[in-house]
Order: C-alpha cells, then sequence, then structure tokens
C-alpha cells in the first residue's frame, strides 16, 4: 500500500529529473524504469532510473523512521539484481 505522500514525491521527482539526478548522482540524465514485483509483498520500488553509464539507481522516500528499511533495502537489491543482472545504488530520502 503507498505512502500518502508517495505518489505526489514520485511525480514531483519525475518532473524535474534533472536537477535531482544531479544532486544525487552526479548525473543530469537518466531513463525512468517501472520496477514492479508481482509474486511478492513489496510489489515496487519508489523510483528506479537507470543512468547514462548503465548504473541503476533505486530510489526509496519515507517519511518517518522504519525499523525495517534496511531489511527492505537489501530485498530490493536482490529482486533488482535478480531482474537486471546488476546491484543498484541505493539511497533512502528522509521527507
Amino acid at each position: 500500500m503507498h505512502q500518502k505522500y508517495d505518489i505526489v514525491l514520485k511525480d514531483i521527482i519525475k518532473d524535474a529529473p534533472r536537477r535531482f539526478l544531479k544532486l544525487l548522482t552526479g548525473y543530469d540524465t537518466g531513463k525512468f524504469i517501472d520496477v514492479q514485483f508481482p509474486d511478492i509483498q513489496i510489489k515496487e520500488v519508489d523510483i528506479f532510473i537507470e543512468l547514462p553509464d548503465k548504473d541503476m539507481v533505486q530510489i526509496d522516500m519515507q517519511s518517518s523512521n522504519d525499523p525495517n528499511m534496511l531489511g527492505r533495502m537489501y530485498l530490493y537489491s536482490g529482486f533488482i539484481y535478480n531482474q537486471y543482472k546488476k546491484l543498484p545504488i541505493q539511497i533512502v530520502l528522509y521527507v
């Protein structure tokens, strides 16, 4: 289930990717990829971007502290690796 800010924050970031990407990754372009995992409890990541150098960045946004965050990021990394055969750069933004 989406948290109340997830959809709005994703839209804001996707609408202003140049500054956002440059700030977080050093690149001002990238290809946004919709990642979903239909057969598991965690079905999608907040934001997933392929950078020009083919590195992949997974961004998760949190409005509060989640004691399970490390485990979730670990699972995301494993699922992304399983699908794309690359480990993502992972960023958690607390907003």
